[in-house]
């Protein structure tokens, strides 16, 4: 009975990723979605190997399939109370893996559903959880590829190839989730962009409003940080640039503050009166944790608005750019701090050749918002987990978005592909 579950399963994940390319994605680009799906399977087959071999019982994501198999048994046992407790009502009736950690729980009791109708298998809600992942990467990539062809190779190694997104946000975690969740809210948002046909409007709507829910219960702060980013945006380019600078200073304090106080009534973490408090206590927990040497070091950090607030500069850079090759404590530190000298390396390019432009290019607002999100959030991370194992799993949720913002407009990565190009095909002749 299990082998034949784990085949219904395999071909609805196929039907799904066949459905997603060929529906989706133009000829041209079907053989990288194939490709990329298997990558990201087995990326997430990697990532399970990895934890079991280094984390005792294989940490968060092993922690995840056993409390989603005790929400499937209790399915079994009692339906009815199973399905209330999914809608978000009730009580379990066994003692929780994640007692004090709701984005935890949450994401398990979903996961639950592939085992309440499969075999209760890791490697399946695994590849699962990659498909939601790949979902929203390659809905992503195409859609900012049917914008600009141009985009073609940016998009594909930003969202589908870079390794460090590929890895880090695939398998069973949070991150994978996040990522799926983000770049669908961003492939809604540029779906209204276009101003498309009203059923195309009323399809973003809901999708966006489907995956900000996911996104707020799996990483608060990730849907924190994007309102924040998308507000700023949207005042400073959006209709309101052509009122006058103190009016617009004025509605972005407004704005700003009561967007702040309402999310800090969904979660106290980010209430202004309690935000600088919870970074520094955290930041305090991963140091303590941490050993010499593998972790961001910030000294002036302390639980103040005005210590964060000049903190935010460094952590930024740390966030986006750390660790470097000389700090790597193992091979896997020593690939991201390779991966981490391609960043800088495009980043300059990107400024130098927007020098050469002289203008930011098409979708001013998203591109703002894009670089205001990945600031704010490579601060917060490097400041509340330091941590450099920790701060490169969680980063995946601003490194495709900041891949893409450093090589979509960059005339020197199109040279180096141009010329790799042609370098390949003389080989192959």
């Amino acid at each position: 009975m299990d082998s034949i579950l784990t085949i219904f399963h395999l071909l609805v994940i196929g039907s799904i990723v066949i459905l997603g390319v060929r529906r989706l994605g133009p000829s041209h680009l079907r053989l990288h979605g194939y490709i990329s799906f298997i990558l990201k399977a087995a990326a997430g087959f990697a990532l399970g190997y990895y934890y079991w071999e280094i984390l005792p019982g294989g940490g968060d994501t092993f922690a995840y399939h056993e409390e989603a198999k005790l929400f499937a048994s209790w399915g079994r046992d009692d339906l009815f109370s199973y399905v209330r407790y999914l809608l978000g009502s009730g009580s379990v009736p066994f003692e929780s893996t994640f007692p004090y950690s709701p984005r935890a729980q949450w994401l398990s009791k979903w996961v639950s559903l592939v085992y309440l109708t499969g075999p209760g298998t890791y490697w399946l809600a695994s590849l699962y959880s990659s498909l939601l992942a790949w979902a929203g990467l390659w809905v992503l990539c195409v859609s900012l590829i049917r914008l600009n062809q141009q985009w073609k190779y940016p998009a594909l190694l930003s969202l589908l190839y870079f390794p460090s997104v590929l890895f880090w946000s695939s398998g069973l975690t949070k991150e994978s989730f996040a990522v799926g969740a983000l770049t669908m809210i961003v492939t809604g948002l540029l779906l209204i962009k276009r101003k498309s046909q009203t059923w195309h409007l009323v399809v973003a709507g809901i999708m966006i409003l489907l995956f900000v829910i996911i996104l707020w219960k799996v990483k608060y702060y990730y849907a924190s940080v994007l309102a924040l980013a998308l507000l700023t945006s949207w005042i400073l380019l959006g209709n309101w640039s052509r009122l006058k600078l103190v009016y617009r200073l004025a509605i972005f304090i407004i704005s700003v503050t009561v967007l702040w106080l309402l999310l800090g009534q969904l979660n106290q973490n980010i209430a202004p009166e309690n935000f600088p408090e919870v970074v520094y206590e955290l930041n305090q927990i991963f140091v303590q944790k941490s050993m010499p040497g593998r972790f961001v070091e910030l000294p002036g950090l302390c639980p103040e608005w005005s210590c964060l607030l000049f903190t935010i500069p460094y952590a930024a850079l740390a966030g986006i750019y750390l660790p470097l090759p000389f700090d790597a404590w193992n091979k896997f530190a020593l690939l991201t701090g390779l991966e981490n000298c391609i960043l800088i390396l495009l980043t300059i390019t990107n400024f130098l050749s927007l020098l050469k432009r002289r203008q930011l290019g098409n979708g001013k607002v998203l591109m703002l918002a894009g670089w205001i999100y990945c600031i704010l959030l490579a601060a917060f991370l490097a400041m509340s987990a330091p941590n450099y194992g920790t701060l490169i799993r969680y980063r995946s949720g601003l490194l495709p978005f900041f891949l893409l913002l450093i090589t979509l407009n960059n005339g020197y990565f199109c040279s180096w592909k141009e010329l790799i190009r042609t370098k390949i095909s003389r080989l192959l002749k």
